[in-house]
């Protein structure tokens, strides 16, 4: 059998390459330093994806089993581990002037109801004012929307009731004050004499370095005041996980 036995290879007038001395394992590729130098070495990594859908229905009041939703609910057996991100979207309705309240639950289904988290928000209402500001939950772990005002509840529709939103999260924590990133999309009837609907934007995160909630396992939704009001067939959420190799 012939072979060419060298230590380096070279295109005319390009860079000489060095050969490496010894073989790599099974599925490695060749790899440069960058100076020249081959090795082998491990392949990239392909990350798949899946997406894991249900819908939930709520009731009731405050954080308690009929408002709380486990990963383990959407697909059996998940590992909190594996989540990419959570995506919460419905309209939602309580029978007083409300916010919509969100808190996590730990791996036995338990809210947690410390940590810090800060958010910032900008409505739009009555046809062509907005408002935004900043504020935080005061170590109370929960987050609520929407930003300026409450929501019409069913006590006093004048001009209708409910908030529609698109909810994301990545509901890990990271170190001693990282992660736990949140955004959420509304619409609604503030509970005023405004004719117009609000629409308005959130985003939540860590406050400054304060401890943030530990990793939620599954997620409290409830009304701020009174109840969901599940008439109407109001109150159903549907709930995505975007997973990895999961």
């Amino acid at each position: 059998m012939s072979k060419i036995v060298v230590d380096e290879i070279q295109k005319s007038g390009g860079v000489a390459l060095t050969l490496p001395a010894a073989d790599g394992s099974s599925g490695d590729t060749l790899q440069t330093d960058g100076s020249g130098n081959l090795s082998f070495g491990a392949g990239a990594t392909e990350v798949q994806t899946c997406t894991y859908s249900k819908a939930f229905s709520l009731t009731g009041s405050s954080y308690a089993t009929s408002n709380r939703i486990m990963w383990t609910d959407v697909k059996s057996g998940i590992s909190t581990d594996d989540i990419i991100m959570v995506r919460i979207e419905g309209k939602l309705v309580a029978t007083t002037n409300y916010l919509i309240r969100m808190m996590g639950a730990n791996a036995s289904g338990n809210p947690i109801t410390s940590g810090y988290l800060g958010a910032g928000w900008q409505d739009s209402y009555n046809g062509g004012s907005a408002t935004d500001s900043n504020r935080h939950n005061s170590n109370n772990g929960y987050i609520d929307f929407p930003g300026y005002t409450t929501a019409y509840g069913t006590n006093s529709d004048t001009y209708g009731y409910g908030i529609a939103f698109v909810y994301e999260a990545c509901i890990h924590k990271y170190g001693n004050s990282g992660g736990h990133l949140h955004r959420i999309n509304y619409w609604y009837q503030q509970d005023t004499s405004y004719d117009y609907p609000n629409h308005g934007m959130m985003a939540w995160n860590n406050y400054a370095s304060n401890t943030p909630p530990t990793t939620w396992h599954g997620i409290h939704i409830y009304p701020n005041s009174g109840s969901w009001d599940t008439s109407n067939n109001n109150n159903v959420v549907s709930v995505t996980l975007t997973t990895n190799n999961a």
